[in-house]
């Protein structure tokens, strides 16, 4: 089920809608979980009242609301932005007015000689991905912080020392820890999806470990310590390669199943000089090579450059890995057609 709360003053526009949505469901042959519902309201008075005790999937909005409130779509849509999580189409004739507000992910703006079906088709797309069930202003991840504040909260204050060591900025960290740990609390059936691999956008402009740069057409992981990056005025990185061979393997078995397992061997075996990492910026397969490294100055290593970061759970491992190449003592390389011979081939 979609619920839509549409602001619109204009009684003929209410009547038009509330038929493009009937027909929408029937022509969609919606049953009663997928069916769209619409309710209306003529201005924004009761709006935050709506919001806390109803659930509605996204709002439309128009601009002008009559002479007496030509600015009340503007002020609500900026008020919305500030203030609350949830997708807003605005459907108006007069789109002029909010030039200066890009569309996104969660603004939609469609000129009224569009037909509504054309907000209805957005909407349906954004309810499938189910981001705003997570991060909507009554999304899963409210709930999570609610539970904290009302379960756990009491708890974790009197662990603290005393309330004048306390800071706005560790106790954010301390506490979306705890919602980082109860999302990470998973059963064995529980799998992580490829795009949990990266940050994307990066959460900074400034050099970090983790990092991928694109540097005169090829791709690049910072491997430097995060401890270290903040002393020193270099990083050393790590070349990105991409390959056809881990396409070649997995297509080259028999059947899905064995696709599958060859993937997986490629993943959790690999070389020891490299680290699978999976695709991103619409890349294929590319592996980290602990064996290709350069060392460059940190002020080359600008934010047009900067491509994605590597989640540091994720990175944890790979930094791991790397050091347990470098740190390896080896022994000399053993001519093995010679032991051959000698166990095999020879008469004792």
């Amino acid at each position: 089920m979609i619920k839509i709360l549409a602001i619109e003053d204009d009684l003929n526009q209410i009547k038009m809608l509330r038929s493009k949505v009937e027909t929408y469901n029937i022509k969609n042959k919606f049953g009663e979980q997928d069916k769209i519902f619409i309710e209306f309201r003529q201005n924004d008075d009761d709006i935050g009242k709506l919001l806390f005790e109803e659930k509605f999937d996204c709002l439309v909005v128009d601009i002008n609301w009559g002479p007496s409130n030509p600015n009340g779509g503007r002020n609500l849509i900026t008020k919305i932005i500030n203030n609350k999580r949830i997708p807003i189409v605005v459907y108006s004739g007069k789109l002029n007015q909010i030039e200066d507000l890009d569309e996104r992910f969660g603004l939609k703006k469609i000129d009224r000689t569009e037909s509504f079906s054309v907000a209805l088709d957005y909407i349906v797309k954004v309810k499938k991905t189910h981001i705003f069930d997570l991060l909507g202003y009554d999304g899963q991840l409210d709930k999570i912080v609610t539970e904290i504040f009302w379960k756990d909260i009491d708890k974790s204050l009197r662990a603290m020392p005393t309330e004048d060591e306390l800071d706005d900025k560790s106790l954010t960290r301390m506490l979306t820890t705890r919602v980082v740990n109860y999302l990470s609390l998973s059963n064995e059936d529980d799998k992580y999806k490829y795009y949990e691999f990266y940050i994307n956008p990066s959460l900074t402009t400034d050099c970090h470990n983790g990092d991928i740069y694109k540097l005169n057409d090829s791709y690049y992981l910072v491997i430097t310590p995060e401890c270290q990056l903040l002393k020193i005025e270099t990083a050393n990185l790590l070349k990105i390669n991409f390959s056809n061979e881990i396409d070649n393997r997995v297509t080259g078995a028999k059947d899905r199943s064995k696709k599958i397992n060859t993937l997986a061997r490629i993943i959790s075996e690999g070389k020891c000089f490299e680290h699978y990492i999976p695709p991103f910026n619409n890349n294929r397969h590319a592996v980290v090579n602990f064996r290709e490294i350069i060392t460059m100055n940190k002020s080359e290593l600008t934010e047009d450059k900067k491509e994605t970061t590597i989640n540091p759970v994720y990175m944890k491992n790979i930094q791991s890995r790397f050091s347990q190449y470098y740190s390896r003592q080896g022994q000399p390389d053993i001519d093995i057609d010679h032991l051959y011979k000698y166990l095999y081939e020879t008469n004792n």
